[in-house]
C-alpha cells in the first residue's frame, strides 16, 4: 500500500526500476497523478493556432492563469477555473460531445487542431416532420425513410453560428488570442442537428436522426474515454414550443375568449374568434402545465408509431456512463421545458441528466436570469451557470441562407459565409457549455471516476455565495399557485438545494477537494488513478431533504397509484400549438390520455423512491474499489457507512461518518495528519486529535481479507476497532521515513487508541514480512501499538547468484536507492534484486560501486 504512495511522491523512488516491478505486481500505473500536475504547466499545447504561444499560467499559481485571454470570458471567473489550472487541471485526457446547429466551423482559429472532431451521421428518418414548424426561413422538412448523410462540421445553408459559439466556449483554444473555452485542453466531437437554432425542440424532431447523432457521439466519447468513465454531450440547440392564445371580438375589440374552448370553434355562431394577435411561448411554470409538454409529446410521436426525440436522447446513453446536458429554457418559467425535466416522468435517466439555468453579472455580484426557466421540479439535476453576454467564436453572416454578394469599400466581398468571428451572446445555450466544460475540467481531475459521478462531485461543489460572502439573488425556493404566481419565498438552507438555481453554480476550486456530499452510494473504483485526496467536509444534507419531499410525496400520491391527487390536468383547451398546419385541435389531450400517462409517470417515480428505500440509498455511504489509495480528512457527516474491498484507504478518524467502516479487502488506516502535497492544501491534522472532544470517532470492523494499519509515525483515536476472523493487521508509514529511520535503528511506534477493541487475540494476524525491518503488534487494554524495528536482515540475504549479491551490495552503499526499498518485504525484495541481476548495466555499475558512483543516473 505504501509502494502507491512512494511512487507518487518519491522522484529517485520513480526512475528506479523497483517501482515498475513493484506497481506490475499491484496492477498501478506507473506515471503519478503528481507528475501529470506538475508536467502541465511544461506541455505544449494540442492545436494551438499560434506555435510561438509560451504558456504563462505555473502550477500552484492560481493568479497566474488569469491572462487577458482568460478574463475575455466572465464565466471562467466566476466558476473560480484559474484554481483548477493552477492544480494542473484544464480537460487533458477527457473527450467531450455537442450536438447543435452550427456544429463545428473547424476552420475558425479557436477551434483549429487535431483536439477538434466530428462525427458522421448516416441513416435514415423514422418519420416525417418539419425542424421549423414556427416558420423560419430555413427549409427543414424531413421524409420517413428518406436517407441523411451529414457531419458534424459547419453547413452552408443549412447552420448558423449558434454551435461555433457553444463549442468555443466548452473548449476553445488557449493560445493567448481572443478567449479559451473551460475544458480548454480537452478533446470535443460535434454532431449536427441538421438546422439552424430555429428547430424546435418541441415533438417534431425526428427520433431516428437524433439517436443515430447522440449514439453516435456517445460512442466516440465512450472509445475515448473508456467505458468506465464515459463522457459528456452538450446539449443547447433550439427553441421551445410556441402557442397562440385564444382571443375573441366583442365591440370591436380583441380579447380573451374566457371558458371558450379550441374544439368549440366551430361551433360559435354570430362572434368572431380568431388566434393571435401574436405567438406565446408554453408556459411550464406549474405541475401541470410542465406535465401538459409530456403528454403532448407522447400524443405527437405517438400518432407516428415512434418513440420522442427526447427518448433518443436517453436511448443513446441508457446503459453507458455519458451524461446528457440540456438548457431549462429562456422563457421565464418556474420549471424547466421537457428536454431538461425528462427524468421527472423517466426517473432511470436522472443520472445521465443535467439541467442549466442562467446566471448573469451585474458589479461584482452574480444573480439569476430571472427571464430564463428555472429549476423547479428538476432542482435535483440543475445548476445555473454563466449565460448572459458571454463572448466567444462565432461565424460570420452565419444566420442567413444565402451569401451576401455586395462589396466593401475596397471592392472586397462582405458576408463571407462561414468566416470566422467573434461574438458577445446570452441565454442559456451559452450557459450549458460552461457546465458541459466544467464537467471536462473535473472528469481530467477524477481520472477513475465515471461521469455521473463527477457530475455529482459538480452538484455537491456548487457556489450560491458571491465573492463578499452575501447570496447570489435566485438562492431561494418559491411556492406558485395553480395560475403559476408566486405566492411565497423562503430562505434556502444551507447544503439544501433551491428549486429556482438548483445546486447553483459550479465550483472548480471546491471541486478540486472531493464531493462535498454524497447522494446515495458512491461506488468509487479507482483503477486508473493511484491516488486521490478528499479534503471536503463530507454531508448527506440534500439527500434527507429529497428523502422528505418523496416521502411526502409518496404518501399524497398513495404510492404512486393515485393520479387524481396531482390535480386537475392542462389539456391545451385554451390555446393552439404552432405545429405548421391547419388543424386548431390535434394538441388537445383527452382526458383519459392525461390520466393514463400521468399514472404511468406516477408509477415510474413511486418505483424509484421505493427502490431507494429498499436499498438504503436514502443514506450516503461510500465503497472503495480498485488498486489506487484514497485519503480523507474532511469532516463527514454521512450516514450510510464506508467499504473498503481494493486498494487502500486512509484518513481522519471524524472522516468516515456515522456508519461503520467495514474492511472487506485492501487496507485501511485512520491518521492523525496529513501533509497534502496532491491538492496543496498542506499540513492538516485531525479535529479529534486536535480536540480530543467529542467528535465523531471511526468504528472500524476488519472482515476476513481485509488489513487494519497501524502508521507508524502517528497516534490516533478510533470508536469501536472489531476484528473478525480471517483479518489482517500491519504496520506501515505513508511517508516511508518510518521505514528509514526505523533500518537506521530507530524505533518507530504508532499507536491506536479505541474505545473499544474486539476479536484482535483470537483473530487478528500480523502482516506482511519485511525485508530490511521487523514489526510488531501488541494490544494492551484498548491500545494497540505498531514498532517498526531494523532487522538483522541485509539485502544480500535475498539475492540468488553471485550477481545478485554484487546489485544487493551496490543497492546497500546507496542511502537514496536503499531508501527505495526500506518497506520493501521479502518476496518484493527477492523479485528487484533478481530483476536487476538479469540486467548485464547494472551488474557492471555494480560491480564498479567502490568507485564511489551512484546508481540512481545509470539504473
Amino acid at each position: 500500500m505504501n509502494k502507491a504512495f512512494r511512487t507518487i511522491w518519491n522522484d529517485v523512488r520513480q526512475s528506479f526500476v523497483t517501482t515498475s516491478e513493484i506497481q506490475t505486481s499491484h496492477g498501478k500505473r506507473t506515471k503519478s497523478s503528481l507528475s501529470l500536475c506538475i508536467a502541465t504547466a511544461l506541455f505544449t499545447l494540442s492545436g494551438v493556432a499560434s506555435a510561438a504561444y509560451v504558456e504563462p499560467g505555473v502550477i500552484g499559481s492560481t493568479s497566474s492563469w488569469e491572462t487577458p485571454e482568460y478574463q475575455k470570458d466572465w464565466g471562467l471567473e466566476a466558476m473560480n477555473a484559474s484554481a483548477a489550472y493552477s492544480l494542473g487541471y484544464n480537460g487533458q485526457k477527457t473527450a467531450l460531445g455537442m450536438m447543435d446547429s452550427g456544429a463545428l466551423l473547424y476552420t475558425h482559429p479557436e477551434l483549429d487542431g487535431e483536439r477538434f472532431r466530428y462525427i458522421t451521421q448516416q441513416g435514415k428518418y423514422t418519420s416525417t416532420g418539419n425542424r421549423y414548424p414556427q416558420g423560419a426561413v430555413f427549409d427543414g422538412a424531413y421524409t420517413k425513410d428518406e436517407s441523411f448523410d451529414t457531419t458534424g462540421k459547419w453547413i452552408l445553408g443549412v447552420n448558423d453560428s449558434h454551435g461555433t459559439h457553444v463549442l468555443g466556449t466548452i473548449a476553445a483554444n488557449r493560445d493567448g488570442a481572443n478567449h479559451h473555452g473551460v475544458a480548454w485542453n480537452s478533446t470535443s466531437y460535434s454532431a449536427n442537428t441538421g438546422g439552424s437554432d430555429d428547430s424546435n425542440y418541441g415533438p417534431f424532431l425526428d427520433y431516428g436522426f437524433f439517436y443515430n447523432g447522440w449514439k453516435t457521439l456517445a460512442d466516440a466519447l465512450v472509445k475515448d474515454n473508456g467505458k468506465d468513465r464515459g463522457g459528456v454531450i452538450n446539449n443547447s440547440f433550439g427553441t421551445n414550443i410556441r402557442v397562440y392564445r385564444l382571443q375573441q371580438m366583442i365591440g370591436g375589440n380583441w380579447t380573451d375568449a374566457g371558458n371558450l374552448k379550441v374544439s368549440d370553434l366551430n361551433k360559435v355562431d354570430g362572434v368572431n374568434f380568431r388566434i393571435g394577435p401574436r405567438l406565446a411561448h408554453i408556459p411550464t411554470n406549474t405541475v401541470a402545465q410542465a406535465e401538459y409538454e409530456y403528454f403532448l409529446h407522447n400524443k405527437i410521436y405517438g400518432a407516428k408509431g415512434i418513440k420522442s426525440f427526447v427518448d433518443a436522447a436517453w436511448d443513446a446513453v441508457k446503459g453507458t456512463n455519458v451524461v446528457q446536458v440540456f438548457t431549462t429554457g429562456n422563457r421565464d418559467m418556474h420549471n424547466p421545458f421537457y428536454r431538461p425535466l425528462y427524468p421527472y416522468f423517466n426517473p432511470e435517466a436522472e443520472n445521465n441528466w443535467v439541467a442549466v439555468a442562467g446566471l448573469m453579472k451585474r458589479g461584482d455580484r452574480y444573480e439569476l436570469i430571472s427571464s430564463f426557466n428555472e429549476a423547479g421540479l428538476g432542482k435535483y439535476w440543475t445548476v445555473a451557470a454563466p449565460g448572459s453576454r458571454i463572448y466567444s467564436s462565432a461565424v460570420v453572416d452565419g444566420s442567413y441562407v444565402e451569401p451576401n454578394t455586395g462589396t466593401d469599400s475596397n471592392g472586397d466581398p462582405v458576408g463571407d459565409l462561414g468566416s470566422p468571428s467573434y461574438q458577445t451572446w446570452g441565454g442559456t445555450s451559452m450557459a450549458a457549455p460552461h457546465v458541459t466544460g466544467a464537467m471536462g475540467v473535473l472528469m481530467s481531475r477524477y481520472q477513475s471516476m465515471t461521469a455521473p459521478q463527477v457530475r455529482e462531485v459538480m452538484f455537491t461543489t456548487a457556489n450560491h455565495k458571491n465573492p463578499n460572502g452575501t447570496d447570489m439573488v435566485g438562492w431561494e425556493n418559491v411556492e406558485v399557485d395553480a395560475s403559476g404566481a408566486v405566492v411565497r419565498t423562503w430562505a434556502v438552507p444551507e447544503g439544501e438545494v433551491s428549486n429556482r438555481m438548483g445546486w447553483g453554480v459550479p465550483d472548480l476550486n471546491k471541486g478540486m477537494y472531493g464531493p462535498g456530499q454524497l447522494l446515495g452510494k458512491f461506488d468509487y473504483n479507482m483503477n486508473l488513478a493511484p491516488l486521490d485526496v478528499w479534503t471536503n467536509d463530507i454531508s448527506e444534507v440534500a439527500l434527507k431533504q429529497r428523502e422528505r419531499e418523496d416521502l411526502e410525496w409518496m404518501a399524497k400520491t398513495k404510492n404512486g397509484t393515485d393520479a387524481s391527487t396531482g390535480g386537475s390536468y392542462e389539456l391545451g383547451n385554451d390555446f393552439v400549438v404552432v405545429d405548421g398546419d391547419s388543424d386548431a385541435t390535434n394538441h388537445v389531450i383527452s382526458e383519459d390520455d392525461a390520466q393514463k400517462w400521468r399514472s404511468a409517470y406516477f408509477l415510474k417515480r413511486a418505483q424509484a423512491i421505493q427502490n431507494k428505500i429498499d436499498n438504503n440509498l436514502y443514506q450516503g455511504s461510500l465503497v472503495k474499489r480498485g488498486s489506487g489509495m484514497l485519503i480523507m480528512t474532511g469532516n463527514n457527516t454521512y450516514s450510510g457507512g464506508t467499504t473498503v474491498e481494493d486498494g487502500a484507504l486512509y484518513g481522519f478518524s471524524e472522516s468516515f461518518g456515522s456508519g461503520n467502516v467495514n474492511v472487506n479487502g485492501g487496507v485501511f488506516g485512520v491518521l492523525s495528519s496529513f501533509n497534502d502535497n496532491f491538492t496543496q492544501k498542506g499540513q492538516l491534522n485531525s479535529l479529534v486529535d486536535i480536540a480530543r472532544a467529542p467528535i465523531q470517532k471511526a468504528n472500524i470492523v476488519v472482515n476476513n481479507g481485509g488489513t487494519y494499519a497501524i502508521v507508524a509515525d502517528q497516534d490516533v483515536q478510533v470508536g469501536n476497532l472489531t476484528f473478525n476472523p480471517g483479518s489482517l493487521v500491519t504496520v506501515t508509514s505513508l511517508t516511508n521515513d518510518a521505514f528509514e529511520k526505523a533500518y537506521d535503528g530507530i524505533d518507530q511506534v504508532g499507536t491506536v487508541i479505541a474505545d473499544k477493541i474486539e476479536g484482535f487475540n483470537q483473530n487478528a494476524v500480523v502482516t506482511p514480512d519485511y525485508a530490511l525491518v521487523d514489526h510488531k503488534v501488541t494490544l494492551e487494554g484498548n491500545t494497540l501499538t505498531g514498532i517498526l524495528t531494523k532487522s538483522d536482515k541485509t539485502l544480500a540475504d535475498y539475492a540468488l547468484t553471485s550477481n545478485g549479491v554484487a546489485v544487493a551490495n551496490a543497492l546497500m552503499a546507496d542511502s537514496n536507492l536503499l531508501g527505495g526499498l526500506a518497506d520493501s518485504t521479502k518476496s518484493e525484495a527477492r523479485k528487484t534484486i533478481a530483476s536487476l541481476a538479469n540486467d548485464i548495466h547494472v551488474t557492471a555499475n555494480a560491480m564498479t560501486i567502490a568507485n564511489g558512483q551512484s546508481l540512481v543516473r545509470e539504473i
